[in-house]
């Protein structure tokens, strides 16, 4: 088990992550064309990571020269060549100006809390003796066996002294805030979740979701059940909409109002709801409540199975670990403005990334002590460079493939792009974006280029698509899924094909499709549209063979056989396909093809830039470089 992650029972994170504080033993990351790989730069715990296709540099050169940013040999590196990809070289310089330039400033700003809570330690005679250090450094080592700290040290590139370091400080912060936490209302509680909806047009088959109608006669059920002496966790389990929790009777653990504090996923997503916590954590053992979702989806049935002031003696350990992290949470929380607190009252010079000279080779100063700049380099490149390393590796891949297949991004191309991400940013945001990323306008189009790239590699690989502007009229046949269709209900097999028949007789008869979807169609999504689904590919909602059957038509046909779903029975009209539709619809084309290639390119990017590293000769002289010993406060 890695010791920097949370984990069950055993959730104590040793290191709190925090924005303006501490340095916690944990990778920077910056942002790179694989999208389900971004990860954030110490965000607080509450801000959610955006994951999009960028990349984190230009691709070319950045023409600076090493040492602007540091001796390329400094702090475990051993190679001028930071990789070299099918004999194309990226060099340790840029993976190090990238690094500042993305990780720099963060570093630098806990860097400087690392500072301040050390000097205000001080100052209050706070003292964290080595063997306190060293229990939580046994601690983590228990945490994690079979592996051991030190590989887990190697793959951040950090040393022992440094995490050492910061421990100290993380110890001196708790002392220092620990006093002024109070203790959190803590409650063992269980759910049953009845999905309840005004009206579900469609919904997956065999998937529960119930009218408001229903749900409410559901929990009145349930009431009657619990109060005659049922047990709560078989109601769950029988009952239960909610797949993650039935299975365990609906138990959630210990909850608390401490944002993430709770060890089940479950319970911190729901807990997230204020109205939901609250109404939790007023039940006394053995209360049962009903509490709305908040915007709609369903009821939740809770029970307080215990709570921390009632509870059998069996539960104490529970009760212990919650309380642990929730002051893990609470410290976490009144982190960053305690940092701020210490920073305004504090003489501090920050000269990295503004227009302020300050000394030779100084990043900062607190309170007179200087913060070297080398230190902040080095540290951004040790845990920033692995992630950006990959990502420009990646980038080099694509390049060399985009060439090899002869696609050419054109500058038109480019500027569209920049022109719409503008357009739907703002002028203002699009600026401040740039400036947040310390990133020249150069730089974007840089990224733009090898992001169109990508895209392109995909498509091309991929194959046309064939899109077809259908209408449709369904005929429900399958039960299960009939609350999911307003005001539809479910057709034998030869009530629906008797349908049918007339209404193929009123279509010979010249009557208008789209006139007998809006009198027959039991999807009351598109009837009002007389049938109308819009320009599909090949994921509908409906499944597959609606796609498969329409490919087969030309412009205005109808499918002789009826076409089976999920649902139950459709006919299926092409209105017109993508190779022959009237200039009216030309804008609709382009939004699906650019809909259904944003779908395929996230589904298959990752796959393929695996393919191109399986396929490539990469030599990463990163992976192989051991720590500096230096320490960080």
């Amino acid at each position: 088990m890695d010791p920097f992650q949370s984990a069950g029972a055993t959730r104590k994170p040793l290191v709190v992550i925090f924005a303006g504080g501490m340095i916690a033993v944990a990778t920077f990351a910056g942002r790179g064309i694989v999208a389900a790989s971004a990860t954030h730069i110490q965000a607080p715990p509450s801000r959610r990571v955006s994951v999009r296709l960028t990349r984190v540099g230009p691709l070319r050169s950045s023409g600076r020269p090493a040492a602007s940013l540091g001796a390329a040999t400094a702090a475990g590196t051993r190679s001028e060549i930071a990789a070299v990809v099918d004999g194309r070289p990226i060099p340790v310089s840029r993976v190090r100006d990238v690094a500042v330039r993305l990780a720099g400033a963060g570093v630098l700003d806990q860097l400087i809390g690392n500072i301040l809570i050390d000097q205000e330690a001080r100052r209050r005679h706070v003292v964290v003796p080595p063997s306190e250090v060293d229990m939580r450094i046994d601690h983590i080592r228990d945490l994690m066996k079979p592996a051991t700290l030190e590989e887990s040290l190697r793959t951040r590139h950090m040393s022992l002294e440094e995490m050492r370091d910061q421990i100290r400080v993380q110890i001196e912060f708790e002392k220092l805030i620990g006093p002024t936490l109070s203790p959190r209302p803590m409650s063992h509680i269980a759910s049953i979740f009845v999905s309840a909806q005004p009206s579900v047009a469609v919904s997956e088959p065999g998937r529960q979701t119930h009218t408001i109608a229903q749900a409410t006669a559901i929990i009145d059920d349930l009431r009657k059940q619990l109060r005659a002496g049922a047990s709560f966790g078989e109601l769950a389990r029988k009952f239960s909409d909610d797949l993650a929790t039935k299975e365990a009777g609906g138990d959630l653990g210990i909850i608390t109002d401490v944002p993430g504090a709770a060890v089940s996923p479950s319970a911190n997503a729901l807990c997230a709801d204020p109205g939901f916590r609250e109404a939790a954590l007023k039940l006394k053992r053995g209360e049962v409540g009903v509490v709305p979702m908040t915007g709609g989806g369903g009821f939740h049935v809770i029970t307080a199975l215990s709570t921390a002031a009632d509870h059998d003696s069996s539960e104490n350990a529970l009760y212990r670990a919650a309380e642990l992290a929730a002051r893990e949470g609470q410290f976490g929380l009144a982190a960053p403005a305690y940092i701020q607190s210490l920073r305004a009252n504090a003489r501090v010079a920050v000269y990295l990334g503004t227009e302020v000279a300050g000394p030779a080779g100084v990043a900062a100063t607190v309170n007179g002590r200087s913060i070297p700049l080398s230190q902040v380099e080095d540290i951004a490149y040790r845990t920033a460079g692995p992630s950006i390393l990959r990502h420009m590796i990646d980038e080099v891949l694509v390049d060399q493939e985009a060439r090899r297949k002869g696609i050419v991004v054109t500058r038109a191309e480019v500027d569209a792009k920049i022109r719409n991400q503008r357009k739907s940013m703002g002028a203002v945001a699009f600026e401040n974006m740039l400036r947040r990323r310390n990133m020249s306008l150069a730089e974007y189009r840089d990224e733009a280029q090898i992001e169109l790239a990508s895209y392109h590699l995909v498509w091309k690989s991929l194959g046309p698509i064939k899109l077809v502007h259908v209408r449709h009229i369904l005929f429900l046949t399958n039960a299960d899924v009939a609350s999911h269709f307003r005001g539809a209900k479910p057709h034998s097999d030869s009530e629906a094909r008797a349908l049918i028949a007339r209404m193929q007789a009123e279509l010979r008869a010249g009557k208008k499709f789209e006139d007998l979807a809006r009198k027959y169609s039991d999807d009351a999504v598109s009837k009002v549209r007389g049938g109308d689904l819009g320009v599909i590919g090949p994921e509908t909602r409906f499944g597959g063979t609606i796609y498969q059957a329409a490919c087969a038509l030309k412009c205005g046909e109808i499918t002789e056989q009826l076409v089976s779903s999920p649902y139950g029975l459709h006919l299926i009209m092409a209105v017109s396909t993508e190779a022959s539709h009237s200039p009216v619809e030309n804008a609709l084309y382009a939004r699906a093809v650019d809909d259904v290639h944003m779908q395929e390119l996230q589904v298959f990017l990752r796959p393929y830039l695996q393919h191109l590293r399986a396929t490539s000769k990469i030599v990463d002289n990163f992976a192989g470089q051991d720590p500096a010993p230096q320490s960080t406060s």
